[in-house]
């Protein structure tokens, strides 16, 4: 099954600057969790865990994210699958690269 949401479509909450809109929650482990996030440059999701597969796609700006150990830095148009047994932390970059 296919379900398209408009931008902004989709439950959503904001904390502290980051806006976060669920466009699929996953209703068994193997579903894939899919959210539209916007937060602002130094932002960021503390070492976790997820159940389910996680993507990342970056739509402008700059992402530096820690799966398993490893750091990458992620440019618009690019992407990152996570598996649930990765333990992933994120933080938005300012425009040059650089956390503020």
């Amino acid at each position: 099954m296919v379900t398209h949401l408009k931008p902004y479509g989709g439950r959503a909450f904001s904390h502290l600057g980051t806006s976060i809109v669920f466009k699929q929650e996953p209703r068994a482990e193997e579903d894939v969790f899919l959210f539209e996030m916007r937060m602002p440059a130094g932002n960021g999701v503390p070492p976790h865990t997820e159940r389910n597969k996680e993507a990342f796609y970056v739509l402008e700006g700059a992402l530096e994210v820690e799966a398993d150990g490893q750091r990458h830095r992620w440019r618009p148009a690019s992407s990152f699958p996570s598996s649930p047994a990765f333990c992933t932390r994120f933080t938005t970059l300012a425009r040059n690269g650089c956390t503020p």
